[in-house]
């Protein structure tokens, strides 16, 4: 199916590229915040769990009033070091105790800070990369289907078709490629066929050279069997003059043969074209009739030929 949203690879991909980033900024932003969600939660009920365990352990103090007044004197204690701090007095070291806290606290604080910036960043390669494998997949697929054909093409497979899914760049060069492989299959063809005709036009060259080729041997044998006899013999000698005459005529033909033949070995097109023209059958018959005599001669056979016109009849 044909999509013609884009005609261009190159839009196609930027355009696959922002909306990836996109889905995944989003993505990211989704599974930080869920994190954070999650991190304040688990907090506020570590909080409710210390505060409801400090609440027992105030209660279950009460029992003596002297342990009362005990623990009320230390944390007044503690609270004036605290508010009256002075160097070389216990405050001192409660101050200290409580810039030490603070410092922790602020590390951990950047750690975990850098650890969520670490965890976004990864998220968002994550998601990027799933998301524009997943949109350009119909355009790797494409990629994957044309290589195959390619290689298919160089193997010597010209029949095979490629698929024209869009009209863009990948799209021009399989029509380019199927336009190369129906000229080169055109071109084969052209070459069987001439092939075919090049056989074709020698196995009649061949038949035609062997014809007039057994006529003039046929002719000599007879000449030279009557050689002896026309000596003295008139009418043997007006035969022979004859038979040499069919054979010197056969022999012209063959030459002519001859020369066809090498004039079509020599051309560059070996498509034959056939130039029609018209002929005298009856010197065609008789030709031909000349052409079997020496045979019918020594079969001990005769040859009668007659040309019929207009419903009369004339001895040829």
């Amino acid at each position: 199916m044909k999509n013609k949203l884009f005609r261009s690879v190159k839009i196609e991909i930027i355009t696959y590229v922002i909306l990836s980033l996109i889905l995944s900024l989003i993505t990211t932003i989704a599974i930080t915040f869920g994190i954070f969600v999650l991190r304040d939660f688990i907090k506020r009920d570590a909080i409710k769990h210390n505060v409801s365990t400090e609440a027992g352990n105030i209660k279950s103090g009460t029992g003596s009033a002297g342990s009362n007044s005990s623990t009320d004197k230390e944390s007044n204690q503690a609270i004036g070091e605290i508010k009256n701090p002075v160097n070389g007095t216990p405050g001192g070291n409660s101050i200290y105790r409580y810039q030490e806290e603070t410092r922790i606290k602020l590390t951990e604080n950047r750690r975990f800070v850098g650890f969520i910036i670490l965890e976004v960043i990864a998220c968002f390669i994550f998601f990027f990369a799933i998301y524009f494998i997943f949109f350009t997949k119909k355009i790797t697929d494409y990629f994957e289907q044309l290589d195959k054909g390619i290689e298919e093409f160089s193997g010597g497979n010209f029949d095979i078709k490629f698929e024209i899914r869009n009209e863009d760049e990948l799209s021009n060069m399989a029509r380019n490629l199927n336009r190369t492989t129906g000229e080169i299959n055109r071109i084969l063809a052209k070459e069987r066929n001439e092939e075919k005709s090049r056989k074709e036009f020698i196995t009649s060259i061949a038949h035609d050279l062997r014809t007039p080729l057994t006529s003039v041997i046929g002719y000599l044998q007879l000449v030279m069997s009557k050689a002896a006899e026309s000596r003295n013999n008139e009418e043997l000698l007006i035969k022979n003059e004859e038979y040499i005459r069919v054979a010197y005529d056969k022999a012209i033909r063959l030459q002519g043969l001859i020369e066809d033949l090498f004039s079509f070995t020599k051309t560059d097109s070996t498509e034959l074209r056939l130039h029609l023209e018209e002929i005298d059958i009856v010197k065609l018959i008789e030709q031909l009739a000349d052409e079997c005599y020496p045979s019918l001669q020594e079969a001990g056979l005769s040859l009668e030929f007659r040309k019929v016109s207009r419903g009369y009849e004339d001895r040829g």
